[in-house]
């Protein structure tokens, strides 16, 4: 009966529209800011999983920010690996204000909840990034030359060197990217949150 109550058309489409919608914003637009590498790029494509969360709940979301990153997967650079991290930051986003929101449905619970959210997911990408991403990233653009990645980032931190490169890069770029990455996304969320509940629940 749950399950069938979950799978019904309606929201079988609700989900595919945000699921597209995501994976639209990922294309574009994207845009770089001067003051990070060139590689790291802000796009709006959590936005629509972060609704999603709002109005459906976490369970969906999850599933749009798994199908985002499926239909990633043909442009992948990184053999997958940064579509693997893209799932778990995504997931680390969306889940914490959506599970919270479900049992309590305020303003106070959704931003406690987008906070949350954003520390976990800043959290998973430092992880990520340690273990998954620059790894991947040095060994099949780089051509294993670790020093080039540590050239590409010495005119963000004049200091940075191969030794202490995981601690430099994690503070002084990953942090306030991902911290800068999460405000956009929660701040343009509830700015577009209620207008786009509306329409769906006319859907």
């Amino acid at each position: 009966m749950i399950k069938k109550k979950f799978l019904n058309s309606s929201m079988i489409a609700k989900i595919a529209i945000f699921s597209a919608l995501s994976y639209v914003l990922y294309l574009f637009p994207k845009f770089h800011l001067p003051f990070f590498p060139f590689f790291l790029e802000v796009n709006f494509s959590d936005i629509p999983a972060l609704i999603c969360a709002f109005v459906l709940g976490p369970l969906p979301a999850v599933i749009v920010i798994f199908i985002k990153v499926l239909l990633k997967l043909p442009l992948s650079i990184t053999l997958g690996v940064g579509e693997l991290a893209d799932l778990i930051i995504g997931v680390c986003f969306v889940l914490p204000p959506a599970l919270m929101y479900k049992k309590n449905k305020t303003i106070k619970t959704a931003l406690i909840g987008l906070l949350i959210g954003a520390a976990l997911s800043t959290l998973g990408a430092i992880v990520s990034n340690i273990y998954l991403i620059v790894p991947a990233y040095v060994n099949v653009l780089l051509d294993n030359n670790f020093d080039a990645l540590v050239g590409i980032c010495k005119p963000f931190i004049s200091d940075i060197t191969a030794e202490n490169f995981f601690v430099k890069y994690s503070l002084f770029i990953i942090l306030p990217f991902n911290l800068l990455r999460c405000f956009v996304a929660g701040l343009l969320t509830f700015l577009l949150y209620k207008r786009i509940s509306n329409l769906l629940h006319k859907f």
